[in-house]
């Protein structure tokens, strides 16, 4: 079966993804409004820039950013750790 040490390790990190997405969708947005107030924390340089990349033509799918995709995402992905998490330790999320 799962051993739960490596599930616990998966939900910290989807709780650390959850936040980097989060704030990038934040960021999108700002850029897209004209309400950024400053650079990104992720800019480092002409090479590694977040904000040329939340301007970009490629920063969206079906109207939506792509941070928002992954945030969506990371959601389920926590639902579902949670719930083999639940099992592992002998709960049930409902009675069959």
């Amino acid at each position: 079966m799962f051993k739960l040490k490596p599930l616990v390790i998966n939900i910290v990190l989807s709780f650390i993804a959850l936040g980097l997405h989060a704030y990038l969708t934040q960021k999108y947005f700002d850029l897209q409004n004209g309400a950024a107030s400053g650079e990104s924390v992720c800019n480092v340089g002409a090479l590694w820039n977040c904000d040329a990349v939340s301007t970009s033509k490629y920063a969206q799918v079906f109207g939506y950013p792509l941070a928002l995709w992954a945030l969506a995402t990371h959601v389920v992905y926590l639902v579902v750790q949670f719930g083999l998490l639940l099992n592992l330790n002998g709960a049930t999320l409902w009675s069959s």
